[in-house]
């Protein structure tokens, strides 16, 4: 019988491939591959460098259009800005500010600077020209390749004469391949791969002996203007008792993304 497997509420791609084997050796007389990936794990979906469309004068970052339904008047003082939020996604430390209140030409971005374990996100009003008028908008930034650890993240107004928001996070670390075995079941993890938002990935299987070799492939025939982390999983069933050497490579580069050695029991008795 085939094993199924979801991650979160995504829908798992399965395709299940018999392989015909000899007798002698490890080799199992048939094993199974079930496949699945994860939706976008990103609050949102991040531009590609280099794309046209990315705001990019410092860091990449987000600003939404004026809250309000009307642009309030500079007479109509007194309204502030709102919470300040801070959120983990595998490699990348997200910050959101919500209801910040600006001039209605704004344009934020944000310069992040990284010291130790230290994130400082700080908020620039780029516009060349302001308007005479005031607006809440919803703004954002993130930055991603972070290590796996502890951080302290904080929010600082332009001239970093404010803090709008500080709190101690921990980031997991990103593109981590890692495996676990049960029985006659090998299992791989690779979590947190970074790819286009539009891609579609499968895993192709070959034994040679007590060789184990995994390849991702991106089947996606087009690509959007984004990218996007995924959580991949890959489960092979059917092993004989033994020792393998297991190996997850990437088909286009044609890279090793991860390897072990892993020890495949007995099944016990129901």
């Amino acid at each position: 019988m085939s094993r199924y497997i979801r991650f979160g509420s995504a829908a798992a791609i399965l395709i299940l491939l018999g392989l015909a084997c000899s007798e002698s050796g490890t080799q199992p007389k048939h094993v199974q591959l079930t496949f699945s990936q994860s939706d976008c794990h990103d609050t949102w979906e991040r531009p590609l460098v280099g794309d046209l469309a990315w705001r990019g004068a410092l860091s990449p970052s987000f600003q939404s259009p004026c809250l309000d339904g009307g642009q309030l008047t500079k007479t109509m003082a007194g309204s502030s800005s709102g919470a300040v939020r801070f959120a983990a996604g595998h490699d990348t430390l997200f910050m959101y500010h919500d209801s910040a209140f600006y001039n209605c030409c704004s344009n934020i971005m944000f310069d992040v600077d990284l010291q130790d374990s230290v994130v400082d996100f700080i908020e620039v009003d780029t516009a060349k020209a302001l308007c005479d008028c005031l607006c809440h908008f919803n703004l954002g930034s993130y930055l991603s390749g972070l290590s796996r650890g502890t951080y302290t993240a904080r929010l600082w107004t332009e001239k970093r004469d404010s803090l709008l928001g500080e709190t101690v996070i921990f980031v997991p670390g990103s593109n981590v391949v890692w495996f676990e075995s049960r029985c006659d079941t090998l299992t791989v993890h690779h979590d947190g791969d970074s790819a286009n938002c539009c891609a579609k990935f499968i895993f192709g299987f070959e034994q040679q002996g007590n060789l184990l070799e995994f390849t991702e492939t991106d089947t996606s025939s087009d690509a959007c203007r984004c990218s996007c982390s995924f959580d991949l999983v890959a489960q092979v069933s059917g092993l004989s008792p033994g020792q393998y050497t297991v190996r997850v490579r990437d088909a286009a580069g044609d890279s090793l993304l991860g390897t072990a050695i892993v020890q495949i029991a007995p099944c016990l008795p129901r």
